[in-house]
């Protein structure tokens, strides 16, 4: 992001912080205020319930009492107690109880109202509890949620009756605590309604519940989801409001933000075109401002500073020339000296042979003739080498699959590939890589070819690993290493390993992997021997 564009976004942020700031507490706190609010209602409307049930409890004993005087319920009573069992009946069903049972001890149906086919069977009641318990009963329009409580009749004879949960009493209950209330069936519903306390608030999915009655021994739960979100609107309007003026804030802090800044990137794009020039070779073009002040003063300062680099380089120039003359006229006169010394020597010697009519005249003929072919080869080849570095041109990098041009260079070395002495790579991924590859397998083999002749059985290991962004050749041996020198002067052509060595490989490797945008780095092994490491990109050019 440029300079302008970071200033008006501080400017933006200066003035959005503030009511952001006020919009975000003020939602919280009336989010804070809502959900208090609203857990107070629910509160309030399970305190409703509970003098509800209450109530409802105490009409539903207070019936039971009386159905248990009625004359078909004494006479049924008398009859179970004459042993008369099969002529025991309860009908017709009293209109203040849904079901009605005589029980034993047990729990055993002696005699029904309306539900003959359970005489004889066993229900389920808590013997140990007095007063109104919820249960789960069955008729012939199916199963009921529903409350029921037991009357001694004497002589380890119950009457057991009670009502239905059904869509009038639901909507009575759905009244008096304005909430959605609904029945879950044990078996119908997963276990969190079993985690849930009796008459408790719980956050369920933003949902306030509680279950009112019920529960897993009863069979089923009553469960209410009290109603939240009410105090969102009022939120919302108050959030409006604060909006609005955030969006006035914002606006004027822009249009004024906008103003100042327009100016100052007008000035900033100057002497960003100024660097561009100074970046391309331009130190003669002055900088000028638009307004006087501060800009004004850095366009001088930045012309000052162009016209000083235009010196510098004009001075930088020269030096490097002359320093890159003078590198290359010491390394040629060195090697060239060097092999001088012995034709000179050989020539004198020929010669006071030659004039001292000394004894073995051939021989000695032979021998000078040799010396000085010998250093012509070498000066030879010290020319080669020095025109083949001058001469190396860009590279020119093409798509080749890894595992070609591993194995162009693998062929060059099969037999010590076969001995064990090139420990050659046996899983290289197949992917294409960008690069120039008579050049790369020119490094390749150089490095490996040094790594042969650091001693006469040296082990070469050659390790490749790529992944998204680029290529990792190592290769190294198990000889002494790099010397210290070698290390700190690793790509100077005066360095070399070897006697008849004139120092040009590292630096035509090291140029190489240069101009392929890489980089190349000489370290020696923990454990001993020399380590050459090669990074490539996957594309290049």
């Amino acid at each position: 992001m440029t300079f302008t564009g970071r200033l008006r976004v501080s400017l933006l942020f200066v003035a959005l912080l503030p009511p952001l700031v006020a919009v975000v507490a003020m939602y919280l706190y009336s989010s804070h205020q809502a959900d208090q609010a609203e857990v107070a209602q629910a509160d309030r409307a399970l305190m409703k319930y509970r003098r509800y049930q209450t109530a409802a409890d105490q009409e539903l004993q207070k019936a039971l009492s009386e159905v248990s005087n009625a004359r078909q319920v004494r006479e049924a009573y008398l009859e179970l107690l004459s042993g008369r069992s099969v002529m025991a009946s309860l009908e017709p069903l009293p209109a203040s109880v849904d079901f009605l049972e005589i029980i034993d001890h047990a729990g055993r149906v002696m005699a029904s109202a309306h539900r003959p086919g359970l005489v004889g069977r066993q229900v389920t009641i808590p013997f140990d509890r007095f007063g109104v318990f919820p249960t789960v009963e069955h008729d012939r329009a199916g199963r009921h949620a529903a409350r029921a409580a037991r009357v001694d009749l004497g002589d380890r004879l119950y009457l057991y009756g009670g009502r239905y949960f059904d869509e009038a009493e639901q909507l009575a209950v759905a009244e008096i605590t304005d909430a959605d209330v609904w029945v879950a069936f044990t078996e119908d519903n997963p276990a969190m309604l079993a985690q849930m306390a009796p008459l408790m608030l719980y956050e369920r999915e933003e949902l306030l519940q509680s279950v009112l009655s019920g529960g897993r021994d009863a069979g089923y739960y009553l469960v209410a989801t009290f109603p939240t979100g009410a105090a969102q609107p009022q939120v919302k309007s108050l959030l409006m409001v604060i909006g609005g003026v955030s969006v006035f804030s914002i606006l004027a802090a822009l249009s004024i933000g906008w103003y100042l800044t327009g100016r100052t990137k007008r000035e900033v794009d100057n002497l960003i075109e100024a660097s561009e020039r100074v970046a391309s070779g331009d130190f003669a073009t002055p900088v000028m401002a638009y307004e006087e002040g501060e800009f004004s003063q850095l366009a001088d300062s930045f012309t000052e500073m162009m016209a000083r680099l235009r010196t510098v380089q004009r001075e930088l120039a020269t030096a490097e020339k002359i320093a890159a003359w003078e590198a290359v006229g010491r390394k040629i006169a060195h090697e060239v000296k060097n092999p001088l010394t012995p034709i000179a020597i050989s020539v004198d010697d020929l010669r006071r042979s030659y004039e001292d009519q000394l004894p073995g005249f051939d021989q000695t003929l032979a021998e000078t003739t040799k010396t000085i072919k010998n250093e012509v080869n070498r000066l030879t080849r010290l020319l080669d080498e020095f025109v083949r570095f001058a001469r190396m041109s860009a590279p020119s990098p093409q798509l080749i699959r890894l595992p070609d041009l591993l194995q162009s260079v693998a062929a060059l070395y099969r037999p010590q590939i076969e001995s064990g002495r090139l420990i050659w790579p046996t899983d290289v991924p197949a992917d294409q890589i960008m690069l120039d590859a008579d050049r790369i397998r020119q490094v390749l083999v150089n490095l490996i070819k040094n790594g042969f002749e650091v001693a006469e059985d040296s082990i070469v290991t050659l390790t490749v690993a790529l992944d998204t962004d680029r290529l990792l050749i190592v290769i190294h041996d198990n000889g002494p290493g790099f010397p210290a020198a070698m290390l700190d002067n690793s790509f100077e052509p005066q360095v070399s390993q070897k006697s008849d060595g004139y120092g040009l490989g590292l630096v035509i490797c090291q140029r190489i992997i240069h101009d392929h945008g890489g980089r190349i780095r000489l370290a020696n092994n923990p454990r001993g021997g020399a380590r050459v490491e090669i990074e490539l990109p996957r594309r290049h050019g």
